[in-house]
């Protein structure tokens, strides 16, 4: 009996040892699913990250493909464009060869001018008007009295 007893005892005392490790593992199992868990939340996230960063630099690859056909369809217009201005140059000093060959020394040289300033014009147009006896206020009240600068080119075309 008192052999069955011990033997009873043992058996409760490792039944309770298996237990408790049993239960420390359950909850270790639970501690490791979380993490798992987690992690899985992790790389989901790393890969919608990833394809984004993917279709952006598919896009900026497309952008600079894009900018690199652009860059070269304007240099091929820039050369042509080149090409033009070299002929007009060459006919240009062709019709000057053929002026100053026709006028001999009276010929000169053609100066690009600007055009003319708001005060220019206005200087001139006063000395028109005094010259022929016309107020000159009238002129003045159209250009200048109202703040306009009178010092810029204007785009005209005479």
């Amino acid at each position: 009996v008192y052999k069955r007893q011990q033997q009873v005892t043992a058996y409760v005392a490792e039944r309770d040892l298996v237990l408790g490790l049993v239960k420390r593992l359950k909850a270790v199992e639970d501690v490791i699913r979380a993490y798992i868990y987690e992690m899985n939340q992790c790389i989901t996230n790393e890969d919608g990250i990833t394809q984004l960063a993917i279709n952006k630099r598919n896009r900026n690859n497309e952008f600079l493909d894009k900018a690199k056909s652009l860059c070269a369809a304007f240099g091929q217009e820039y050369e042509a464009q080149k090409a033009v201005r070299e002929q007009n140059r060459q006919v240009f000093n062709e019709i000057l060869g053929w002026i100053k060959e026709y006028f001999g020394d009276q010929a000169q040289d053609p100066e690009p001018q600007l055009p003319p300033t708001l005060l220019q014009i206005k200087q001139q147009g006063n000395k028109l008007f005094d010259e022929n006896n016309v107020e000159i206020e009238e002129l003045e009240d159209d250009l200048g009295s109202d703040g306009v600068e009178l010092d810029r080119p204007l785009d005209l075309v005479f």
